[in-house]
Formats: structure tokens, sequence, C-alpha cells
């Protein structure tokens, strides 16, 4: 796979042009990259399913020159990324899995000159789905440990007094459990529940420009989780109606900016730290073989939108 965009931009300092400030090439590189995999499966008995796979992926990527003084740059990227997992079925509704897998996303480079190595993660993760109440309930938890080598995380860098700049780094170990889950339930007479929660608690291993041994990641709330009820009747042959809630809500977050300081520490620029959010949306409307009508209410705002059905 191939691609590239070429862009040409000139900066300005004090609304005069300066041509050192100039980007001429391919925006955000020329990637060609190429992937072979592969899975296995084998039925060691009537309920045991044993799995193995395996992707070899190999990315080669060029940056034009950003400006004048930084050469055009290369760079290659590769990983084999192996996956195992088991799979038992205890009834035919309900079964367990395991599975052990390996990630890898590519290194790349920054507009200053650097070059960003790749992010790897190994996943442990352990589930059970759940198909009861003759199919009225559907049930699907998920408990993981995630392990990340060399994460890619956005650093300030500070280019001289008062003038700062973000690119990205890569800020070492991160680990840490999380758990999700998800119910849908018919529960009759056109009735439906659906609910889902995720938790999360990935941290960072080490302590360096990017984050505190101890922190979460960026922009990562703790706990989210959604709640919906809805309900479809039909009015006659030809047109139903059906209405739906919605709620949502995510816990707080932090978003921490540092750069370098004296001697090597690190001085904390900002630190953003948004509140719980919780949101509720309705929507209610009309649906037929001739199209229909819906009126939706977010939290902020309410819409109505006609549609027709798609002719062949």
């Amino acid at each position: 796979m191939s691609s590239s965009l070429n862009i040409e931009r000139q900066s300005s300092v004090g609304g005069v042009p300066n041509p050192f400030l100039r980007f001429s090439g391919d925006d955000p590189v020329d990637s060609e990259s190429w992937a072979v995999f592969g899975d296995v499966t084998y039925s060691a008995t009537d309920r045991l399913d044993l799995s193995v796979g395996a992707r070899q992926y190999e990315d080669e990527r060029s940056s034009g020159a950003v400006i004048p003084a930084i050469p055009t740059r290369t760079a290659e990227f590769d990983a084999f990324s192996p996956r195992v997992s088991a799979r038992y079925a205890w009834t035919d509704d309900v079964s367990s899995y395991a599975t052990i897998s390996q990630g890898f996303r590519s290194g790349g480079f920054n507009n200053s000159g650097t070059t960003f190595g790749p992010e790897e993660l190994t996943n442990y993760e352990f589930g059970t789905k759940a198909l009861l109440n003759d199919g009225d309930l559907f049930v699907d938890a998920v408990v993981y440990y995630l392990d990340y080598a060399e994460r890619q995380a956005a650093s300030i860098i500070e280019a001289s007094p008062g003038v700062f700049f973000t690119e990205t780094r890569n800020a070492g170990a991160a680990s840490g459990f999380g758990a999700e889950l998800a119910i849908h339930a018919a529960l009759g007479n056109g009735f439906e529940l659906a609910a889902t929660a995720a938790y999360n608690d990935v941290r960072a291993d080490v302590t360096n420009l990017e984050a505190n041994k101890g922190d979460r990641f960026d922009l990562s709330p703790a706990l989210t989780a959604s709640l919906s009820l809805s309900r479809t009747s039909p009015l006659n042959n030809e047109l139903d109606l059906f209405w739906r809630l919605d709620f949502q809500h995510s816990d707080a977050y932090d978003a921490v900016f540092r750069s370098l300081g004296p001697g090597g520490s690190t001085v904390t620029l900002e630190d953003f730290e948004s509140g719980a959010q919780d949101y509720l949306n309705a929507r209610i409307g009309l649906e037929g073989v001739n199209g229909g009508c819906i009126l939706t209410s977010p939290t902020f705002s309410t819409k109505m939108r006609c549609f027709s059905p798609i002719r062949r």
C-alpha cells in the first residue's frame, strides 16, 4: 500500500513570510507497506477449539523536506505479531475464550526532524458470551490486561523561551487491567434494553517527559457506560412507531502537558481535568415502506429528519 499527498506551506513570523519555515513535500509521509497473515483453528473436542495466528508487517516510510535544513528522511518498521487463543463451548449458547495477542503501530516522523519508533502491545484477554432466555438475552463480558512497550504519546517541546510545539515521542512502558460488559435484552411487547460499561486502569510504568509513573493515559476516563431503552410497535401493515432513550456517562479525565526544566527535570505547563460527562438523548419517529421521519432531542438541541427508502 502506498500513499502520498504533496503540500506546499509557507509560515510567517510577525506577518512576514519566512522561507526557512517552508514545508514542501509529502504530507505526512510516503508509506509503502505490506503484510502477510494467517490463522489456523483446530477442534480438539466437540467443545474446545484451539487457534494460532500470526501477521508479518513491513512498512517503509519517507518524508519530504520540511525545513530546508532538514534532509529527506526514510525509515523502515517491521513486526511479527502472533496470536494464540482457546474457545470452550459450555453449552450451545454459552462459550468462553482466552487470547494472547500482540499488536503493532508503526513509527513515523515529526516536523522538527526527529523520528519516533513503533509502539508494541501485548494483550491478555478472557471473555464469555452467552445467549440466554431463548435468545432474548445476550451477555458479552471481557477482562483484559494490556502491556505496552515504547508507547507513543504527545510531548510539548519548548523551541525557544515561551514558544512551544507538540511532537510524538516514545513514552516507554505502560500496563494495566480493564473490563467491558455489554447486555442486550428483548423485554417483550416490542421493548428492548441495552447496557454497556467499560473500565480502564492502564497507567504509565515509567516517569519521563510524557508521563509520571502511575499516570493514566491523557484523555482516558476510568469508566464509561451507556443505557438505552427502545420500543417499536406497528400502527398498521405499512407503518411502525418507534422511540428510543439513550443515556451515556463518562468519568472525568486528565491531560497533563510538560516540558523539560533545568537539569533534565520536568515542568508542568498545564494540567487539564474535565468534569464527569452525562448525556441524555431521545428520539421518536415513524418508519414504513415509503420512508419516515425521526425527531431527535440530544442534550442541547432538537432535530427533525425525514428520509425515503433506497430504490434499486
